[in-house]
């Protein structure tokens, strides 16, 4: 049976995927950890992956925003089946010119995370539709539980996230037309475009991107052998 990690976004748990319809696949979701020292994207990446098992294949990885973002890296360090980014980014280059001038003036750090927790406007470009009231429960139950220095740190290594290049091989890329973080229009070939999606979409557009995703892992292969994560 296919292994399928799963990473979520900034300020978010495995919540994240609830609303998925996902079954032929065994489903791992990895956990935040607060870094103890200011470190950057790959040296964080053991925190996530010395959370799973020795696997008997490569697994598939799917991540979200921040989550699709260490799947780049990840893919880069240990072997893997096929990644799968979901309202993420392949590298710098598709990451909006203004992140290079919060960067800059270190705006991110001017930001307390508590302003994500109160639902003001900077919450509003997360939110596709307030009436589906599941997904919104969802949202505001993750943002709400959020750890305030991982949300401080993972901005920051967001920012600093300097990736230049990325294979476009064993890769998928789902993106919303909508989303106001990583705007399409940056995006380069995404293979599946959701209309009217934004960047929460795994949660308000939860039935598209499952069949989306049950498309994909029916393509696989899990018969290769000899896989583990050391």
């Amino acid at each position: 049976m296919l292994n399928v990690v799963f990473i979520p976004g900034l300020g978010a748990d495995e919540r994240l995927f609830e609303l998925l319809n996902l079954s032929g696949c065994n489903c791992y979701y990895v956990q935040w950890k607060k870094p103890t020292t200011e470190i950057g994207i790959k040296e964080y990446l053991p925190l996530l992956i010395d959370q799973l098992p020795a696997f008997d294949s490569p697994p598939v990885l799917v991540g979200v925003s921040l989550g699709g973002i260490m799947a780049m890296e990840w893919r880069d360090i240990y072997p893997v089946k096929k990644t799968i980014l979901i309202s993420s980014v392949k590298n710098r280059d598709e990451v909006p010119g203004y992140f290079s001038i919060f960067e800059k003036f270190r705006i991110y750090n001017a930001l307390p995370p508590t302003l994500l927790k109160k639902g003001n406007v900077l919450v509003k470009p997360f939110i596709s539709d307030t009436s589906n009231k599941e997904a919104m429960k969802l949202f505001t139950a993750m943002i709400h539980d959020a750890d305030d220095d991982f949300i401080k740190w993972g901005l920051n290594a967001v920012m600093k996230w300097k990736k230049k290049k990325s294979e476009a091989s064993d890769l998928i890329h789902i993106h919303g037309n909508a989303d106001h973080i990583f705007p399409l229009r940056y995006i380069s070939k995404p293979d599946y475009v959701i209309e009217d999606g934004r960047h929460d979409m795994v949660l308000s557009k939860a039935d598209e991107i499952s069949k989306i995703l049950m498309e994909e892992f029916s393509k696989m292969d899990t018969n290769k052998k000899g896989y583990k994560i050391e």
